[in-house]
């Protein structure tokens, strides 16, 4: 995400991304640079599951977001998977979601604690192949939750504006079992 993003509300996606030589490779990365002073405001990330392989940071916010930008993270689930986690805030690296989210409230949602850290069970993360038709995404399970996924009915309400969504990005109907699931796929 780069400059002047306002009254945005990004929530559940399944992000899966590896280190790729750059120091910025995250699978959240928001920045200002050469954007006028502009940086993201009254923005929501809801309910999207960062998957980060090879030592690539989960989130990745320059000094001018963190410090003037307006995000707020909550029902999100984190996983790094063969390297350690890594929250970029600014100067600041958190190496755990609840570092994080006792040092900048985020992860937080009606004052209650919410947000995962683990591996989410995916179906067969890293494994989707490509798709060279955007007809045929609905066809990408490896990004569904696996059975047994600690994500079932984990995530919070969808912004108010948001409220009329109700399919899941594989046509399913959300939510179900009363709440939400984190990510793409609601399996409950």
């Amino acid at each position: 995400m780069w400059g002047n993003v306002t009254n945005a509300a990004i929530y559940n996606n399944t992000v899966y991304i590896s280190y790729t030589g750059n120091t910025n490779t995250a699978a959240f990365y928001a920045h200002d640079s050469d954007s006028n002073g502009k940086r993201p405001q009254n923005v929501q990330v809801r309910n999207n599951i960062f998957y980060t392989t090879n030592g690539a940071k989960i989130l990745n916010l320059n000094s001018g977001v963190a410090s003037y930008g307006k995000i707020s993270f909550a029902g999100n689930a984190y996983y790094t998977n063969g390297g350690s986690f890594k929250i970029a805030w600014g100067s600041s690296t958190y190496s755990s979601l609840t570092d994080w989210r006792n040092a900048k409230g985020q992860e937080k949602y009606n004052g209650a604690s919410v947000g995962y850290q683990g591996d989410p069970k995916l179906a067969n993360a890293g494994h989707g192949g490509t798709i060279g038709n955007a007809d045929s995404l609905r066809n990408l399970s490896a990004y569904k939750l696996a059975s047994g996924s600690p994500l079932v009915n984990k995530g919070v309400s969808a912004p108010t504006f948001l409220s009329s969504a109700t399919l899941d990005f594989f046509g399913g109907t959300l939510p179900k079992g009363g709440q939400y699931d984190i990510g793409i796929y609601e399996m409950a």
